[in-house]
């Protein structure tokens, strides 16, 4: 859904030999911070669920940078799966 035609195919990104799980995974406050903004979207969910009024008042979607695209039809397309 992302537009990915700006990317160069011709060579790898990187090399992945040398991949570190390390340099891709958040750090403790990123995990903080990321857990403290979920509890609240979902805890006002719940909250919505037993009254009414705040169901108009609570998104249903928390926006992000690629609302745009994810708002689009997606196309799927079936892989061949050999057993």
């Amino acid at each position: 859904r992302v537009p990915s035609d700006h990317l160069d195919y011709s060579k790898p990104i990187s090399d992945g030999t040398r991949f570190e799980n390390i340099e891709y995974l958040l750090c403790q406050s990123e995990l903080e911070k990321l857990r403290s903004d979920f509890i609240v979207f979902i805890v006002a969910h719940i909250l919505a669920e037993f009254m009414e009024p705040l169901k108009s008042a609570i998104p249903k979607h928390i926006q992000h940078r690629y609302s745009e695209f994810m708002n689009k039809k997606s196309v799927i397309i079936g892989l061949p799966v050999v057993p």
